[in-house]
């Protein structure tokens, strides 16, 4: 009796859950439009120096805990990276600056 009620226990919990993959499209999508699309746009201005309206995100890879951009400011291609919550020029150590 008690394998049963926890077999039918587990398969109510796993039926909820979420699988990774849907997790991290959830992380990534928090990461993708919106407010964050505005602070990378805000790194790449002070970066480069160059207006907020000149800069535009031609590509994007996000994940859970990270992301890639394919950034064009002033007419210059750049890339970017996410590392967390943190932007920065993908060719720099945010850590060692």
């Amino acid at each position: 009796m008690i394998k049963m009620i926890l077999a039918t226990a587990s398969l109510i919990l796993l039926s909820g859950c979420m699988t990774p993959e849907k997790l991290e499209s959830q992380m990534a999508d928090k990461y993708s439009g919106g407010s964050k699309d505005e602070e990378l746009k805000d790194v790449v201005a002070f970066d480069t120096s160059c207006d907020k309206s000149k800069i535009s995100i031609k590509s994007r890879k996000d994940t859970a805990g990270a992301g890639m951009y394919l950034i064009s400011a002033c007419g210059k291609d750049l890339k970017y990276k996410r590392t967390g919550t943190v932007f920065h020029s993908a060719d720099k150590d945010p850590l060692k600056q």
